[in-house]
């Protein structure tokens, strides 16, 4: 009885042990397996991922060895079967996994490098597949590991060995890679592999592989990689792919080579900063991996594919720091052996209308009206779909939408009605954004805004260019080579750039921006015979926001506005075609209702008044900012809405008065509104003193460019920051009422005046010539400029006033009181302000106590400034500043060490590089236009760059799959 009891129970174990759950015995040609950290003691279980998802297969990660024992476990788990209940539960449901041994914390654990017998490290290696029924596993080598030469020796002996033992087991090994492929590292681990691999067919003549599948980390690329990671991850596989075929895998076919590989991304973001892996990433590689037959799909990891951590830049291992769904990232993978890339849209084959209401509409905001909602109630067949920039994933997209085919359904829905889109790049936010400020590569600039025409099927498209952008030369130079390139590519392509612009017309910056664009195509248009290319074919103005200034008719203004851009650019950008070729190539585009500026509302009645100057003359397009804000909103508010236009209106009305402009004139009965003069390119009202409208000039307040106030009865305005200069006496301040100067005796012609306001076709003495101002201008140099015509030599019957250009101290040894316009040699000395200075260099306008040009006799430069406090504003090189203060200069910034004025950030020792304030809300509704600073002979003051408020870990190296 007790034999027969014992030979039972020995057959109950054996049974048992034959009823374990065994390996899959078949793996498909193609699978997901998302890696699965079992190290840590956290949620979700495989089972828990499958219910959720229906994913079988699982990568799970990582077995070591003790560095004291031996033993080989899953991190600090002291189980040798840990986890096996998990296994064997999936196993019943059609499920497999593969484990890993390694991993990016393994240079030292990973079994081969502490075991060193060879014999004793299969063993080891064989527990863990008996244990766990394995017949696929894989070996996770980074970092230090890789190049452990006798680790790897022992390993690929170890592995044939294992391939003897177990016939049907498969073997892969994980290794990191970057965009242009396997570096010498991996290349060199490959390559020893195959030397093993000939040494043992050379002693057994068997012809056996020891990686039957080659997993690829695309992921932690390093600092240069801020761009799209869904692109970075095909080229990774691509070159990788090249290389397998020229070395590891020799002599294979291209798609062989495919079904041996695995393509593992770190979903979300990852160990870079600047590497942010998105759901369309997911889709994207998705697709390429199954047009191209991969064998294997992953992804680091499973605990990571939520969106528990929403923002968060620093990579988590329970979380993957973007908005997401739970398993989001799974359920886009597991299809990917049935994923294609979708065809692009056909290219549109609108023909656009000589004349064209074509308002904007906002597709960074969340709400508000859509273009067919516009199109029913109103018939309005064009709109201008803004604004796409680079995103931090290196994505071109519409604001934070994550879509890159995001509305395209109401587009094509606006074209099956007779319609079609503008879509506009860059915008207010896009001076560190719009695609050619942040891909330098010119191949990469073309491919990217290659990408938004076909994904959209435009044959238009617009750069919104403004703030700081607009003197960003070298993303100027890009995008214009760029949109050559796109012409050549798109025939039928349109181009148009929107530009910020004052009642007086384009500032310096942005003449000289289309200047360099002219340049540009000239150049190309010379080199290619029988090309007659324009880069940009309309140039659309902003009529809005023009500062404190102007807060006059903005009806006026817009159309003084429109008359001054016309005026320059038949001059400049259009010259040589015709007046009315030239207002067919301009848009004009108001904002609608309470603009940014407190005091400036563009009413229906102006709409009126536009549309009807822009039918009269035959503008090419009207537009609007923007279609959301074509309601009234909340009447009255300030600062303006992004959803209303604040003042009272039916909805849509200023669409519906805008779209009728081509047939609209000017009512020539109509009285006229009073035009006010701004000969000085300052718009001055005139307040009594009792208003409080204009303040008296103080002594000991600053006053930034712009400002304007009341002093001797007359109006001045600041021409850049001053303190404690006289109006009417220091050359900081210009008269509103244009008495800067004396008036000049008819008929006679006057030197050159760099404080004079000059208008269209005034006359002036300068050197040699006689020069004839072709629109308003001051300081601007004729010769030097191109807003001066040379009329004529000068002649000697010409009379000249008689004009005092030096002050010479008189022979009774008198010190003679500083003069703005006086040049100054080292040396000189003069009066200010009951204090004699002593000039250090020769200066001409630098007031004496507020620059380093000057010294008192009690050695005094200048005083000392107070500090200031709020946000860093942009440098300015005529204010002085204390130690401490804050400024923004060439998107850095920047504390002043001590007091200085003049000296230049980021040349001079006075500034250090200071950390980035965290990114201020945007207080403005709108995403088309440009914080409005004040303005001074129409030059803008440059609008700081955002700091981005991310902090730059260390980043982990290109061998790391562990995403922290």
């Amino acid at each position: 009885m007790i034999l027969n009891r014992l030979a039972l129970l020995i057959l109950i174990v054996l049974l048992g042990s034959l009823c374990l759950p065994a390996g899959a015995a078949n793996w498909p040609d193609q699978f997901y397996a998302p890696y699965i950290n079992i190290e840590m003691y956290a949620p979700p279980t495989i089972n828990d991922v499958y219910d959720a998802t229906g994913v079988k297969y699982y990568s799970l990660g990582f077995i070591t060895a003790n560095t004291t024992t031996g033993k080989l476990r899953f991190g600090d788990h002291p189980e040798a079967d840990y986890y096996k209940d998990q296994i064997d539960t999936l196993r019943t449901k059609g499920g497999d996994v593969i484990i890993s041994f390694g991993g990016a914390f393994a240079e030292k654990t990973e079994p081969a490098i502490v075991i060193t017998d060879l014999n004793n490290l299969v063993d080891a290696y064989g527990s863990v597949i008996d244990t766990y029924g394995m017949n696929y596993i894989d070996f996770d080598i980074e970092g230090g590991a890789l190049t452990n030469i006798d680790a790897n020796s022992r390993r690929y002996e170890a592995i044939l060995k294992l391939k003897e033992k177990y016939p049907d087991l498969m073997v892969s090994t994980t290794i990191a890679v970057m965009p242009y492929g396997l570096t010498e590292f991996q290349l060199n681990y490959l390559s020893n592999a195959t030397k093993a691999e000939a040494e043992y067919k050379k002693n057994t003549g068997k012809d056996v592989l020891i990686f039957d599948r080659i997993n690829i980390m695309l992921m932690d690329y390093g600092n240069d990689y801020k761009g799209d990671m869904g692109q970075y991850a095909i080229e990774a596989a691509t070159n990788t792919n090249k290389q397998l075929s020229q070395g590891y895998y020799s002599g294979k076919s291209e798609a062989e080579i495919w079904k041996r590989m695995g393509l593992t991304p770190m979903i979300g973001q990852n160990d870079n900063q600047y590497e942010i892996f998105t759901l369309n990433n997911a889709k994207t590689l998705a697709e390429f991996a199954g047009s191209n037959g991969a064998g294997m799909m992953s992804q680091w990891s499973v605990h990571r594919d939520n969106g528990n951590c929403p923002g968060q830049v620093v990579a988590s291992p329970l979380c993957s720091g973007i908005v997401q769904d739970p398993y989001e990232f799974s359920n886009i993978l597991k299809n990917y052996t049935s994923m294609r890339p979708s065809e692009p849209a056909p290219i549109s084959s609108t023909i656009w209308p000589d004349q064209l209401c074509a308002p904007y509409i906002d597709y960074g905001l969340w709400q508000g009206y859509t273009i067919n909602d516009a199109y029913a109630a109103t018939g309005v067949k064009y709109y201008t779909c803004c604004f796409i920039t680079v995103n931090n994933a290196g994505e071109l997209r519409f604001g934070d939408h994550t879509e890159a085919d995001y509305r395209l359904n109401d587009i094509n829905a606006l074209r099956a009605n007779g319609g079609d889109v503008i879509i506009s790049f860059g915008g207010a936010f896009g001076e560190s954004s719009e695609p050619a400020v942040k891909i330098t590569d010119l191949d990469k600039l073309v491919d990217a805004y290659s990408s938004v025409i076909e994904t959209y099927g435009v044959n238009y498209i617009d750069f919104d260019i403004e703030g700081a952008a607009v003197t960003n030369q070298g993303a100027n130079s890009r995008r214009n080579h760029a949109i050559i390139r796109l012409k050549e590519k798109y025939p039928d392509l349109k181009v148009s750039t929107t530009l910020a612009v004052s009642p007086v017309g384009f500032t310096e910056e942005v003449l000289a921006f289309l200047s360099d664009a002219k340049g540009v195509e000239d150049k190309y248009n010379s080199e290619n015979p029988g090309k007659d290319v324009l880069i940009f074919d309309r140039v659309n103005i902003m009529l809005m926001d023009y500062g404190p200034s102007y807060l006059g008719d903005m009806g006026q203004y817009a159309i003084d506005a429109s008359n001054g851009v016309h005026r320059q650019l038949s001059q400049g950008y259009y010259s040589g075609k015709s007046d009315s070729e030239i207002w067919k190539r301009m848009g004009l585009t108001p904002m609608i209702g309470q603009n940014d500026q407190e005091g400036e509302i563009f009413t229906l009645d102006n709409a009126r008044t536009l549309a009807e100057f822009a039918g009269s003359n035959g503008a090419g397009m009207m537009s609007m900012w923007s279609l959301s804000r074509d309601n009234s909103g909340t009447v009255g508010q300030f600062p303006p809405s992004a959803t209303g236009s604040s003042v009272q209106q039916e909805p849509f009305e200023f669409t519906n008065i805008i779209k009728n402009y081509p047939s609209m004139r000017i009512d020539p009965t109509r009285t006229p509104e009073p035009t006010p003069t701004y000969e000085t390119g300052l718009i001055t009202p005139t307040p009594t003193r009792a208003t409080g409208l204009i303040p008296e000039w103080n002594s000991e307040k600053e006053y930034d460019t712009g400002e304007i106030v009341l002093y001797g009865g007359s109006m001045y305005a600041a021409r850049w920051w001053t303190i404690d200069e006289e109006p009417g006496i220091e050359y900081v301040w210009l008269s509103t009422s244009g008495k800067l100067v004396p008036d000049r005796a008819t008929g006679l012609m006057s030197q050159w005046d760099s404080g004079r306001i000059y208008t269209e076709g005034e006359t002036v003495i300068y050197d040699d010539g006689v020069y004839s101002a072709k629109w308003l201008t001051m300081g601007e140099k004729p010769g030097e400029t191109y807003v001066w015509d040379m009329i004529s030599e000068i002649e000697p019957e010409v009379p000249v006033t008689e004009t005092v250009t030096e002050t010479e101290t008189p022979a009774t040894g008198l010190i003679m009181k500083w003069d703005s316009k006086t040049e100054y040699d080292a040396g000189d000395k003069v009066l200010y302000k009951g204090k004699t200075y002593t000039a250090r260099w020769w200066n001409v306008a630098e007031p004496p106590g507020h620059t380093y040009s000057w010294i008192s006799d009690a050695g005094e430069y200048m005083p000392t400034p107070t500090p200031s406090s709020g946000p860093a504003k942009q440098w300015d090189s005529r204010k002085a500043y204390a130690a401490g203060d804050m400024v923004i200069y060439n998107y850095n910034r920047y504390r002043a060490s001590w007091m200085n004025r003049g000296e230049v950030p980021g040349v001079s020792y006075v500034w250090e590089l200071a950390p980035e304030e965290p990114t201020p809300s945007p207080t403005r509704a709108t995403g088309l236009i440009t914080p409005t600073p004040t303005y001074s002979k129409g030059l803008i003051t440059p609008t700081p760059t955002r700091a981005t408020g991310l902090i730059t870990p260390n980043p982990t190296p290109a061998t790391g799959l562990l995403g922290g």
